[in-house]
Parts: structure tokens; sequence; C-alpha cells
């Protein structure tokens, strides 16, 4: 399914109902109400983008990264 409701989301994320109506009511996290704006729907693709985000380096990539910059600013 591409369009997903409340219970469907909490499934994919991971994170209860609850926190999915906090973050949504903060507009942290990308959704999309019913007509009558009783319902809350979310697209896979938009959470799954929302979810990956935040993306952080793992160690080892960060050291590599930084002799790379280094040699190439002659820092070394």
């Amino acid at each position: 399914k591409q369009v997903l409701d409340l219970d469907d989301a909490s499934l994919l994320t991971g994170l209860s109902k609850s926190r999915l109506y906090a973050l949504t009511s903060q507009g942290k996290i990308p959704h999309h109400k019913s007509p009558e704006g009783r319902n809350l729907y979310f697209s896979r693709d938009e959470l799954n983008a929302w979810m990956l985000s935040r993306h952080f380096e793992g160690e080892t990539n960060i050291e590599a990264q930084a002799k790379q910059y280094c040699f190439k600013k002659k820092i070394i």
C-alpha cells in the first residue's frame, strides 16, 4: 500500500499511535488529513524519506573523510 492509515504508519515506523499524533500536531512528520479532517493518512514514500532524513556517518567513514580532507588541504 502506498497510502497508509495510522495503524499502518505505526507498524512501518515502529512509533506508537500517540507518538505519531504528537509528531503530526507539531508538524514534524509528513502527513495528510481526510477531507473531513478526522483521519490521518501517510505516504509510504514520504515516511521512508522522513525516517532516512537524518544520516549519520560511521566512525570509519568519518576518519576516511578527515584524512582525505587533510590530504587535499595539505594539513598532514
